[in-house]
C-alpha cells in the first residue's frame, strides 16, 4: 500500500541562507517486526534544499509517523548535494563549498541546526496527510 506525499514546511533562515523542507515521494507502512511495535508510515522522500550564491544545495531526509501521534525524522548523515551542469546530476558539495555554506549560516552548528528544524518543519507539515494515510493502512490491516 502506498500513497504519494507531497508537501512542504515553513522556510527556516540562518545567517544569510533560507533553508525548506519537503515531501515529494511515496508514503508506505513500516515495517514492524513484532506485535508491540506502534503502527506507522514512513517516506524517504525528504529533502531541505537552499540557494547560496546562484547554485540550489540540497540534503535527503526520511520521516515516519506513527499511530501514537509521534513523529520521527533522520537524514543518515546525507551529503550536501548540489546540480552539477558538467554531469547533468546531483554531485556531493565539496570541502570548500561546505565551508562557505557553513559561514554564511554563522557556523557548523547553526547551519545544522537550520536544517534539523527545516526536516522538522516539513515533517510537521505533512503530519495530517500522514496520519490519514496511516488509518486508512491501519483499517486495511497493513500496518
Amino acid at each position: 500500500m502506498y500513497a504519494q506525499l507531497n508537501v512542504t514546511g515553513r522556510a527556516v533562515t540562518v545567517g544569510a541562507l533560507t533553508i525548506t523542507g519537503t515531501f515529494a515521494g511515496e508514503m508506505e507502512p513500516t515495517d514492524r517486526v513484532s506485535e508491540e511495535e506502534t503502527p506507522g508510515v514512513w517516506c524517504a522522500d525528504g529533502s531541505v534544499f537552499f540557494e547560496y550564491r546562484g547554485r540550489e544545495y540540497s540534503q535527503d531526509f526520511s520521516a515516519a509517523w506513527f499511530d501514537d501521534g509521534t513523529s520521527d525524522y533522520w537524514d543518515d548523515n546525507a551529503p550536501l548535494m548540489i546540480y552539477s551542469e558538467k554531469d547533468g546530476g546531483m554531485i556531493e558539495a565539496t570541502g570548500a563549498e561546505c565551508a562557505a555554506i557553513e559561514r554564511a549560516a554563522n557556523g557548523p552548528a547553526a547551519l545544522h541546526m537550520a536544517i534539523l528544524s527545516a526536516q522538522r518543519a516539513a515533517t510537521e507539515a505533512a503530519n495530517s496527510k500522514a496520519q490519514r494515510f496511516l488509518d486508512q493502512c491501519v483499517s486495511e490491516g497493513e500496518a
